[in-house]
């Protein structure tokens, strides 16, 4: 009931932005594009409220299988590009030849989306915000998100992955949200064997944890014992 009229109105936002429906003024665009931002904003608090709802009453599933780490990395890169311009940050991705994943893919971006978004709104602009990935141990690949900001704070650091928790720093352009976002990233990774956790060095370094496809793995022993 919530997002059926949010989905409407923020479809109708952007034809009005995109000039669909006549070429708007100065102002008009600037209204509208205002708008559109905080409906999509709202969007974004009420998916975080019920999918917390949902990580609570164990009704959430996950559909775990081998998915190759390309497509995500380039996705969240992609479809994160408009925000990281709009606060004129830089977003880049590396990681080498990794085994795909054992994970469920839309879940793991998710919390990458939620990663990078913080990582964005916390970064100083000019900024660089960069995803990479490697092999982590024999059997987990690890995804971590980096910006260049002033890392998180002592004071909250048992707090981080706690619901309804956020630092009091970042950026005159950081944006309140449920305080949520990252406690539903800890609930995601469980629900797929993951990790998750982050480290300050000359900015924040938040990471997941994601098994491996152990056919991929135990193939590539094949490969390297045969040589």
């Amino acid at each position: 009931e919530l997002r059926t009229p949010l989905t409407s109105l923020t479809g109708a936002l952007k034809l009005l932005t995109s000039g669909v429906t006549g070429q708007l003024n100065d102002k008009s665009q600037e209204m509208a594009h205002l708008a559109l931002r905080n409906g999509e904003r709202l969007q974004l608090l009420v998916s975080d409220l019920l999918d917390f709802n949902k990580l609570s009453d164990g009704s959430l599933k996950v559909r775990i299988q081998n998915e190759a780490i390309q497509p995500i990395l380039q996705g969240a890169v992609e479809d994160n590009n408009t925000m990281a311009a709009e606060h004129e940050v830089r977003l880049v991705s590396d990681s080498g030849d990794l085994p795909p994943l054992l994970c469920d893919k839309h879940r793991l971006r998710q919390i990458l989306d939620n990663y990078v978004s913080n990582a964005i709104k916390f970064s100083p602009q000019e900024g660089v915000v960069r995803i990479s990935a490697g092999l982590h141990s024999a059997d987990c690949v690890r995804i971590t998100v980096s910006d260049q900001g002033s890392g998180v704070p002592d004071s909250f650091a048992d707090s981080v992955f706690k619901r309804f928790a956020q630092a009091e720093t970042g950026t005159t352009r950081s944006v309140k949200g449920t305080g949520l976002g990252l406690a539903i990233c800890a609930e995601l990774a469980k629900l797929m064997n993951a990790g998750v956790g982050y480290y300050n060095n000359k900015g924040a370094h938040f990471w997941v944890d994601i098994p491996a496809s152990r056919d991929a793995l135990l193939s590539n022993a094949d490969k390297e014992t045969d040589r």
